[in-house]
């Protein structure tokens, strides 16, 4: 008996002094406070304890904010994040005011920071160099610029190839616009994970590959979104990706897989239907958002110039202008063998009307149903069968 006591006091001596305490607690990670952010998905569970493999998913409170930090984190076995507690903030893009040789026009002026829907245009200063990349770029709702800020470069340089061919596939993911035979330098394509799986966007990964000289930078990694419950009935909460609108509040888990299908719909833009107009190049079913199409009113209606105008991410088009009636007219029509008897102006008013004369071998027909005027009616002349 007396052996065994001194053997239990000898291991508790020896566990001291190697620092293990026999009252020693168990691991944990430490919630932080939460800034506009809100906890969307937890394995095992949202709730602390949160301890050593423990991972957490966030959302913005808002979808106008922007997230920074990272969405997914967690519980080391030291009890420290792998990464902090992301936060939520406005949604802002940086600006590159560091390359060389490059001039950037601001539409429109601002200091502040800068905000979705915000243009930039680019151009070369100085001779001899051409713009690779985009010339112009917009400021995205996510808080990205729609294409890398491009470069300058000498039009002379050779011997090495610039382009690259079409973007590789991508296990789960695929590119949002159809894939092209070539891009240039400075060319970037956006990737996209199919219903069920969502794109890593910590460090070293991105949701783009981006043209580099001949090569295709970047990581894409997909991995499935739905990190907790995956039993036959459970109901969850997710999120889409930017551009794309939930097509319900929660997912369920069926035989099927999530329901509903798809979890995630593309937010589009339906064609215009603006009266009186002509879409430039024709007109298609659905536009993609940030795409951009002109068109133009029919002789009759205002305005008269060319109008822009923008799919924003809510699917809803910016810019569009109605055609109206014109209550003017322009320059009266050139008619073979004949002119009108004062000079042309430039632009008429409803109720003015002008002569025609013919030259000196015709004569005009006055019979019923022909005239020698013209007159300018809400933007259209009317009149004059000449024969």
């Amino acid at each position: 008996m007396l052996k065994m006591k001194y053997c239990k006091i000898f291991l508790f001596l020896l566990l001291m002094i190697m620092g293990v305490s026999t009252n020693a607690q168990e691991v944990t990670c430490e919630g932080e406070q939460l800034i506009n952010v809100d906890i969307v998905v937890g394995n095992p569970g949202k709730a602390p304890p949160y301890k050593p493999g423990h991972i957490l998913v966030f959302r913005c409170t808002d979808v106008k904010l922007k997230m920074h930090g990272q969405q997914v984190i967690e519980c080391l076995s030291n009890g420290k994040w792998d990464y902090p507690y992301p936060k939520c903030g406005d949604v802002t893009c940086l600006l590159n005011t560091k390359k060389e040789n490059i001039k950037m026009d601001r539409f429109p002026d601002f200091e502040c920071p800068v905000t979705p829907g915000y243009n930039l245009t680019f151009s070369c200063n100085g001779q001899g160099l051409i713009l690779k990349g985009q010339r112009e770029i917009t400021c995205q709702s996510n808080g990205e610029w729609s294409s890398p800020f491009p470069k300058c470069e000498d039009k002379h340089t050779e011997g090495h190839t610039t382009s690259c061919g079409p973007p590789p596939d991508v296990n789960d993911a695929d590119t949002i616009e159809l894939k092209k035979h070539e891009y240039n330098t400075g060319e970037r394509v956006e990737y996209s994970c199919f219903n069920k799986y969502t794109l890593d966007l910590r460090p070293p990964f991105s949701r783009y590959l981006t043209c580099e000289q001949g090569e295709w930078r970047g990581t894409i990694k997909p991995y499935y979104y739905f990190i907790g419950d995956k039993k036959l009935g459970a109901i969850t909460s997710y999120r889409c990706e930017s551009g794309y609108r939930q097509t319900a509040a929660k997912a369920t888990c069926t035989r099927d897989g999530w329901t509903p299908k798809p979890l995630c719909a593309e937010i589009v833009c339906a064609a215009p239907n603006i009266p009186n107009a002509e879409i430039d190049g024709g007109q298609s079913e659905n536009y993609k958002i940030y795409s951009r199409i002109q068109y133009k009113c029919r002789s009759g209606f205002e305005p008269k110039q060319p109008v822009q105008i923008t799919c924003n991410p809510q699917g809803q088009w910016t810019g569009i202008q109605q055609c109206t009636v014109s209550e003017k007219c322009g320059p009266p029509p050139h008619v073979n063998d004949a002119d009108t008897t004062e000079l042309k102006k430039d632009e008429y008013n409803t109720g003015e009307r002008v002569e025609y004369s013919c030259f000196n071998k015709y004569t005009l027909d006055l019979r019923p149903s022909f005239s020698r005027y013209l007159t300018c009616v809400q933007g259209e002349w009317r009149g004059l069968n000449l024969k």
